[in-house]
């Protein structure tokens, strides 16, 4: 875990408030002091991240454990704000979760989505950097591989921060954000970072500085981790540590995140083109008491989109006849059937018309109203179907 305080952001409290700990993970508190290279001397990054790791327990130690859970206290002096916090991390993916009077307000990562729901129920799904940074964050041994995270890093001088002579790192990480690190030259322990926080929605110039490093069950970790971003003043202080005690139900994802989630993949799509699958069909007998004149076909398809949340179709055909309103050539035709993702299926009910000089068919369908409504979809639209082409699309109608 890279040793940062995730902050709160866009204005919302305890969005991220919850933070992870500063954590030099798993290290024994009587760890040999690595030699230092003399004053006149500058030594290189992987020195200086290599001692980190040795002063801190070597890399066996870093490895010893799966999962951490980290009891804290996050507080705001200027805003008397005192909260008690929960931190899970475990094989990339991270939890936090902060005890407010009004409830609980939730941060969470899959390893894949990252998200925020506060108290009052408000979702907030992060997209871009943010996510990088999140992820980068929810690993429990970036100190074993920190330049996978960085196009380029070097130590550009000695430097006093926060009371300590430091080697001065100053990197470019892999979404090009500049970030600096301080290490104590004596001791080799990460006394704190130097960031901006403009691009996430922070106030700008932020500090994180690492204090009070204590055993914890035998590792060795600052309790107290203090971050100034612009005029904002906050503190996190480790009350609690356990290891390997985290299921991996905790970081799934909650209701109204995935509802949210699905809703906003799924209206992100260009309307003309919401959903496109390659459809195949047989003709099926027809269901009792319906028995339309050209029988029924049972039509599925799969998404031509892999990353879709709506994966697959199953529908019936029922095949009538010409007549009123049906363009000459063409016969009657009615469906009834399902979108499928994993979140669940959204059924549909449509009436058109099919066409079998041009291998065409056009449905206007409604989607069950209680399931549009859970799925965020609008509920009702178009199928066109394109026999020559072999494509189904199912487009939105938003009147």
């Amino acid at each position: 875990m890279r040793l940062r305080l995730l902050e709160a952001t866009r204005g919302v409290p305890f969005r991220r408030a919850c933070a992870m700990a500063a954590l030099s993970l798993l290290s024994g508190s009587n760890a040999t002091r690595a030699a230092t290279p003399a004053a006149s001397e500058l030594p290189t990054v992987q020195f200086v991240l290599d001692r980190f790791v040795r002063v801190t327990g070597g890399r066996d130690a870093w490895m010893r454990h799966r999962s951490i859970t980290i009891h804290g206290r996050y507080q705001v002096p200027a805003r008397n704000l005192d909260v008690e916090t929960v931190s899970h991390m475990k094989d990339g993916k991270a939890m936090q979760i902060a005890l407010l009077a009004a409830g609980k307000s939730l941060s969470g990562y899959d390893g894949h989505t990252a998200w925020d729901l506060d108290a009052d129920g408000k979702v907030f799904i992060h997209a871009g950097d943010e996510v990088r940074s999140i992820a980068r964050d929810a690993d429990m041994y970036y100190h074993l591989h920190v330049m996978d995270y960085f196009q380029s890093m070097e130590v550009v001088d000695v430097q006093e921060f926060s009371g300590h002579s430091c080697y001065h790192l100053k990197g470019v990480n892999s979404w090009g954000k500049v970030n600096e690190q301080f290490y104590d030259r004596q001791s080799g322990l990460l006394i704190g970072y130097a960031f901006n926080t403009a691009w996430r929605g922070g106030n700008g110039a932020a500090t994180a500085i690492f204090e009070n490093y204590r055993d914890f069950g035998g590792v060795l970790m600052p309790a107290k981790t203090v971050t100034r971003d612009g005029d904002s003043l906050s503190i996190f202080s480790i009350t609690l540590i356990s290891y390997d005690d985290v299921d991996d139900s905790i970081f799934a994802l909650p209701q109204p995140v995935r509802e949210r989630l699905l809703a906003t993949r799924l209206t992100s799509a260009p309307p003309e083109d919401l959903l496109r699958f390659k459809p195949s069909d047989r003709p099926t007998p027809c269901p009792t008491p319906v028995h339309p004149k050209n029988g029924s076909l049972a039509v599925t398809g799969t998404n031509l989109d892999s990353r879709a949340i709506w994966t697959q179709f199953k529908r019936t055909a029922f095949l009538g006849e010409n007549g009123a309103g049906v363009p000459g050539g063409c016969i009657a035709v009615s469906t009834i059937g399902a979108l499928i993702s994993a979140k669940g299926l959204l059924h549909f009910k449509g009436e058109g018309h099919y066409c079998p000089q041009t291998d065409k068919a056009v449905y206007h369908y409604v989607f069950d109203a209680t399931e549009a409504e859970r799925f965020g979809m609008p509920e009702r639209g178009t199928i066109d179907y394109d026999g020559g082409k072999n494509i189904e699309t199912y487009s939105s109608s938003m009147s």
